[in-house]
């Protein structure tokens, strides 16, 4: 037992300085814990309505985050002490009419701060908000309207509803909406016992769309790699909705949002402009592009049959043409019935004989997709201007062909009766009218000698 005391006695010190070193340890360990943010419990604009001469009054609450935050003081404070006071506690009071705001900041976070604006106020509406906007509205269809007043302690809180335009938007007292035509009109709600304290709400009034249509739906065909889809008819007329464009192809060609269309290679498409309205109803129209690339689609000449006057530089007003406009390429000749009466060249026709029977004139071509076009006209060529039936003196009268120097002095001879010898034979005679007088005179002195025909 002795023993037992003793060795207790020796223990004891030691370990009450344990229990003291654990404890040391523990109390050193805990730490402070700074504040990060802090909010009001509640949010939007505190309403003191004042109707007495005590200042009405109300407290504010605030939440303190981390929760655990070792020093959870804050501090309040007014940007207007005139209209609203705030104590140390939170609680506000509502000095005169007006509006103010309320700072609360944590005491050792001063980035830590936020404001709550207080509105202090009678017992009538100061304000009306919408609640809910309707910006469109589809003719035929209704919409319900509602509103908020402040403050929200205001003892006649009843509202007037009028229209700007009640042909093409009415309202009914409770606030419904209704559309009665396409159009723009507003909306306003007032307070019934402040008329300054109102609201306005603009509504747009559509018509919805039953079809689309284009001017013109038939295909079309083009040499040039561009075009635009024309413009999109609504019915009913006043209907107006964005229109989407799609293309069918889009390896051959894309569509842009204002329907420019652009060809990436020669090929056919059908491009589509498709209408969805607010209310869902969808319309769509089409239109078939092709583009040749330059290549022809078509060919034609102006006519069936032309009549030519012979001429010494041959060349004659004939030309072909063809579909889409603007196209130049894939023509692979131009053949003749009839040999030694036209020629082509340089891309232009040139008469080298005369045909009253006529000559058929064919044009070939390959289009962009290898298919086989072509092109036939009849062709005349007259020896003279009169045997086409031009008038004597008609400007369209073409100059004859040139008689040969030997013509010209056999027709002397037999007039003059003197032979003339000429040995170059094939000669041919200058066109100018006066230069054959001339020659003739001096031939012969006979003045009178006829003209070769």
């Amino acid at each position: 037992m002795k023993k037992v005391m003793i060795a207790a006695v020796i223990l004891l010190p030691l370990i009450i300085l344990m229990v003291l070193l654990i404890s040391g340890t523990v109390v050193g360990s805990v730490q402070h814990i700074y504040v990060e943010s802090i909010e009001f419990t509640e949010e939007g604009t505190l309403v003191l309505v004042k109707d007495s001469e005590e200042p009405p009054q109300a407290t504010l609450s605030v939440n303190v985050f981390p929760r655990a935050a070792t020093n959870k003081e804050v501090v309040f404070s007014s940007s207007d002490e005139s209209v609203v006071t705030v104590d140390e506690n939170g609680v506000v009071y509502g000095e005169d009419f007006g509006e103010a705001y309320i700072y609360a900041q944590s005491a050792e976070n001063g980035s830590a701060r936020i404001a709550r604006r207080v509105l202090v106020t009678d017992d009538v509406v100061h304000e009306v908000v919408f609640e809910n906007t309707v910006r469109q509205l589809y003719t035929g269809r209704s919409a319900q309207l509602t509103v908020r007043v402040r403050p929200q302690e205001a003892a006649d809180q009843s509202i007037v509803w009028s229209s700007s335009d009640p042909s093409v938007l009415a309202v009914a007292a409770d606030g419904t909406v209704t559309a009665k035509k396409a159009g723009t009109a507003e909306i306003t709600a007032r307070s019934a016992v402040n008329a300054d304290a109102f609201a306005v709400l603009q509504i747009e009034c559509k018509a919805p769309v039953q079809s689309v249509d284009i001017a013109d739906r038939s295909a079309v065909t083009l040499a040039e790699r561009t075009a635009v889809f024309p413009q999109v008819l609504f019915t009913p007329a006043e209907a107006d909705e964005a229109v989407a464009y799609s293309v069918s192809d889009e390896a051959v060609a894309s569509v842009d949002g204002a329907g420019n269309i652009l060809f990436k290679k020669a090929g056919r498409v059908t491009v589509t402009a498709t209408v969805t309205d607010g209310i869902g109803n969808t319309a769509s129209v089409s239109k078939e592009y092709t583009c040749t690339d330059g290549y022809y689609a078509e060919l034609s000449f102006g006519q069936d049959t032309y009549t030519f006057a012979y001429t010494e530089d041959g060349a004659v007003a004939l030309s072909f043409g063809g579909q889409p406009s603007g196209a130049s390429k894939g023509v692979e000749g131009v053949t003749f019935s009839q040999d030694g009466v036209l020629e082509y060249r340089d891309g232009a026709f040139y008469t080298v004989g005369t045909s009253k029977s006529g000559v058929k004139v064919t044009v070939r071509a390959k289009t962009y997709d290898g298919q086989a076009v072509s092109a036939t006209c009849t062709v005349v060529v007259l020896r003279s201007a009169e045997e086409i039936g031009f008038p004597k003196g008609d400007a369209r009268k073409r100059p004859l062909p040139c008689p040969t120097l030997r013509s010209v002095c056999r027709a002397v001879s037999s007039t003059c009766g003197s032979p003339m010898n000429i040995r170059t034979s094939r000669l041919p005679l200058r066109r100018e009218r006066t230069s054959f007088r001339s020659t003739r005179s001096a031939a012969s002195p006979c003045s009178k000698a006829a003209a070769p025909s």
